[in-house]
């Protein structure tokens, strides 16, 4: 199973599920690190401290985007025993990832190694995966759920796990912020509409352009903050407010932005909805 099925099922629970258009349209002008010791799961963790790894004091990690609309992530790992350098790319057109690792052990020998991975899961503590050697051409698997153990040393089961589950949640994170910047207005004339009344003649938001003015509205929908509530009307749309800053959206159940504004009465207007 490809992982864009895994993103559809979790977004079945968000606004998201019914506009996400194809996730392969992540693009980055030039190389950018996204995050930098992004946060790991507990099962990320429990991977880890398999191995006699300390996570806060022997692993360190970025993600970032490449040029040619890839997915890139850096693994480094420094233990008493070993050094291990893994870098991820992600092909996000074929959503295949290729692992390029190289381990020096105590002894100062080198290992290098390049892998091509198809995940077909990875959900809490199941990992399920495809590993061609992209050397040798064996073909390897990794079934979490299986006790067979497999060809590939536990080190390198370990960062391909992680490595995978890092890349893909980078994935799933552009594929959710590029279907938010998608949504828009049903139409040029009801966007000049509402950003004339709220902006222009309420003043709600403060001296901004049109496009501001929707990109504020994507924002509120998009938001996975603590602060932005939620519901879905009897009539499918869906309502959002954002209690911090009094801002009120809505999207209708084929993901068109019907208004977005800061209601006089606050959230007790988001209340009778």
């Amino acid at each position: 199973m490809k992982y864009s099925k895994i993103i559809t099922v979790f977004l079945v629970f968000t606004m998201l599920s019914m506009i996400l258009p194809n996730p392969n349209h992540i693009k980055a002008a030039q190389l950018e690190l996204v995050e930098e010791n992004v946060e790991i799961d507990e099962t990320e963790v429990e991977l880890l401290e398999s191995l006699g790894i300390v996570v806060s004091d022997e692993l360190e990690y970025s993600v970032q985007e490449t040029a040619d609309e890839n997915i890139s992530v850096d693994i480094n790992l420094n233990t008493e025993d070993l050094q291990v350098n893994s870098e991820v790319q992600m092909d996000i057109d074929s959503e295949d990832l290729f692992f390029s690792t190289e381990i020096v052990d105590d002894n100062g020998d080198v290992t290098y190694n390049e892998y091509q991975v198809t995940v077909h899961e990875a959900i809490d503590d199941v990992f399920i995966a495809t590993v061609t050697d992209s050397t040798t051409g064996e073909i390897h698997e990794i079934n979490t759920t299986e006790l067979s153990a497999s060809a590939l040393p536990l080190i390198i089961m370990v960062i391909i796990n992680v490595g995978a589950r890092f890349a893909l949640k980078q994935f799933a994170k552009k594929a959710i912020t590029d279907a938010v910047r998608k949504l828009a207005f049903g139409s040029k004339s009801l966007l000049d509409s509402h950003y004339k009344k709220h902006v222009v003649t309420q003043k709600e938001f403060g001296n901004i352009t049109k496009a501001q003015y929707l990109r504020k509205a994507q924002d509120l929908i998009g938001s996975e903050s603590k602060n932005v509530l939620s519901k879905k009307r009897s009539n499918g749309d869906r309502v959002f407010y954002d209690k911090s800053k009094n801002e009120f959206a809505v999207l209708s159940k084929d993901g068109i932005i019907r208004t977005f504004f800061k209601p006089k009465d606050g959230i007790k207007y988001y209340n009778r909805q």
